[in-house]
């Protein structure tokens, strides 16, 4: 049996590994597909391509948007667009932009806490690409002022702690429909962790589908296998595509390995021919229209 791992975080945002250090790690663990999904950019696709080619794993462009429906955090993951798309690049760039100012800000916010952190040392974590929270995590840790990345988090970094700062996002119909508008699919990222109440499932996707979302993260680390399971119940009966990842983030989350899911258990390469049947069918319109 053949894997996938439809969600991986590379350098090009908050992961500790490049694209093509992905894709040679993806050939030795025997994944074939690969989806590069970084958050707010797609930096890292045409390098992983091109490793890919080299190594024979399948690479699939992808990024992660996070966006909003009502007061719900969702992160929506986008397959198989047109990279290159002008109104694509520019509608990226926008988010790109707001991170930017938001870091700034909580830098001057850890700065007014007295801790000694600098825009200037916080650019030397970038590897050329997007920076973050995770960046900002990372700085404290090496200044020996936080111990783990989770104190980072629920001392400063977290929403409701005092260096927390909100940031532009599109609601979660607008990054469906950019991802569409550049030949992609949409699929919400681990319903099971950002829907706060399990109650509320039915209804969330219920509500994603009518708005144009394209498929669920069934398979996902932290869904447990009843979650797993009320979610491909759900995505099947309103004809949702499932999909799988790992979330992998290299050394900024080490306790996940690429490719597994559940149990370590891996994202069965089946799952990936529907995805790429919606992407054609994306495609086509755009073609049409």
């Amino acid at each position: 049996m053949t894997f996938i791992d439809l969600h991986v975080h590379s350098s090009c945002s908050d992961g500790t590994f490049t694209p093509a250090e992905l894709v040679r790690l993806a050939c030795d663990g025997g994944i074939q597909a690969l989806a590069i999904t970084d958050h707010d950019t797609v930096a890292g696709v045409s390098e992983a391509h091109m490793a890919g080619k080299e190594r024979g794993v399948e690479v699939i462009p992808g990024i992660e948007i996070g966006s909003y429906l009502d007061s719900i955090s969702i992160h929506v993951l986008g397959y198989g667009m047109r990279v290159d798309d002008p109104l694509f690049c520019q509608k990226v760039l926008r988010m790109q932009e707001a991170r930017a100012v938001r870091n700034q800000e909580i830098i001057h916010r850890l700065q007014a806490l007295r801790l000694p952190v600098s825009m200037e040392e916080l650019q030397g974590y970038s590897s050329g690409g997007q920076l973050g929270r995770p960046h900002i995590a990372r700085l404290l840790i090496d200044k020996k002022m936080v111990k783990t990345m989770q104190d980072a988090f629920s001392l400063y970094l977290r929403r409701g702690r005092p260096a927390y700062v909100e940031r532009f996002k599109y609601s979660a119909q607008e990054a469906v429909a950019l991802i569409h508008a550049a030949g992609g699919v949409a699929v919400i990222a681990h319903p099971g962790t950002s829907i706060p109440r399990h109650s509320q499932l039915s209804r969330v996707l219920y509500d994603l589908k009518a708005l144009g979302m394209d498929g669920v993260e069934v398979y996902y680390p932290d869904h447990d296998v009843a979650t797993t399971n009320r979610l491909e119940a759900i995505a099947g009966k309103i004809g949702m595509l499932i999909t799988g990842g790992s979330d992998f983030h290299g050394d900024n989350r080490p306790q996940i390995m690429l490719g597994n899911v559940n149990g370590n258990a891996p994202v069965p390469y089946r799952l990936l021919a529907p995805v790429k049947e919606r992407i054609a069918e994306q495609w086509l319109k755009l073609k049409r229209s």
